[in-house]
């Protein structure tokens, strides 16, 4: 066996969260976020990648027929938001609160 670097190699990588799940994780992201400010600092707010990932995310559904699928994204898309913000308030929130609504609850202890 060996492992060495292929710079076309192509990689899937994705989730099957279920919307809690995905409510979850973006609300880590947002506190991950709300403690790291620099980082949006110096680079773009996660906002506007989240307004241009809607848009395309919108377009792809939309171009391929999928309408079907638009109401859970729109669920998805709210829950992930709702999370996030929830986030970036975390200090506003009861300790056993977040451990609630968190995907790395041991984070909390």
């Amino acid at each position: 066996y060996s492992i060495y670097y292929h710079a076309e190699a192509k990689v899937m990588h994705s989730h099957n969260y279920t919307i809690a799940e995905e409510f979850k994780r973006y609300f880590d992201i947002g506190v991950f976020y709300n403690n790291e400010y620099w980082i949006l600092k110096n680079f773009s707010k996660a906002e506007s990648e989240g307004i241009h990932f809607i848009v395309n995310e919108f377009k792809f559904l939309s171009t391929k027929g999928k309408w079907y699928l638009i109401p859970e994204w729109m669920i998805r898309t709210m829950s992930k938001y709702l999370g996030y913000r929830l986030g970036k308030i975390e200090r506003k929130l009861s300790n056993n609160f977040k451990k609630r609504i968190s995907m790395h609850k041991y984070y909390w202890i």
